[in-house]
């Protein structure tokens, strides 16, 4: 009996694709939105807004209130970022997020000296007690992370998150009450890279929304 070599040809490659079906590699689409999330509302980015609306509440002067908000977003985001940036430039600290907990000493004393400066700067500007709170209760917030973060690495993002929806809730009213969904949107994309625990996510959390609560309700 004869073969047919084309037919022995054809049904060879065809056996193999039914035995052996090929599996296309697909990307981790959720790690990347939660590295999205990180990058887009991270702690130095989400202040810059809350400091904008307090600077509109706080003062009735529009020149006063936009000369305090500079100096909050110099103090409070503009110095601690370029910190951070010249360090990952440099080599000496290995991410923007600050991933390793050894890391993040050097970047919180600045943050906190800067912050410190600024306050003293607005208060002898004449910054309103309503303006001042809001700084304070970002720099209070801060001596509390580093506090933590010496044993535990507490989630600043989560608490930056936080901070910016209380904040924002004693400011504004109700209206402001759907940024509290962007809460545990912030806590999933952290747990999802394995940067935080759910644990250090819900401490961060829990740190903003106490003093925020406390400086504010102290101010009204």
């Amino acid at each position: 009996m004869s073969v047919n070599t084309n037919e022995v040809s054809v049904a060879r490659p065809l056996r193999a694709m039914v035995a052996r079906p090929t599996r296309r590699v697909m990307p981790d689409r959720a790690n990347a939105v939660a590295h999205h999330i990180s990058n887009v509302i991270n702690p130095i980015i989400v202040i810059i807004p809350t400091i904008i609306l307090a600077g509109f509440y706080g003062s009735r002067d529009f020149g006063a209130g936009l000369l305090w908000t500079l100096v909050a977003l110099l103090s409070l985001c503009v110095i601690p970022a370029t910190y951070v940036v010249v360090g990952v430039k440099r080599g000496t600290l290995s991410g923007l997020h600050l991933p390793r907990h050894r890391e993040r000493t050097r970047p919180i004393a600045v943050s906190l000296i800067s912050a410190v400066g600024g306050v003293v700067t607005l208060a002898l500007l004449g910054a309103t007690p309503l303006f001042l709170a809001v700084v304070y209760s970002g720099v209070l917030t801060s001596l509390a992370l580093a506090a933590f973060t010496l044993l535990w690495k507490v989630s600043f993002h989560s608490a930056g998150i936080t901070g910016m929806a209380v904040t924002t809730i004693w400011l504004v009213g109700l209206l402001a009450l759907p940024l509290l969904a962007l809460i545990p949107t912030v806590g999933w994309a952290r747990v999802k890279l394995g940067a935080h625990t759910i644990g250090q996510v819900l401490g961060g959390m829990a740190v903003a929304a106490v003093v925020v609560t406390l400086v504010m309700a102290l101010v009204r």
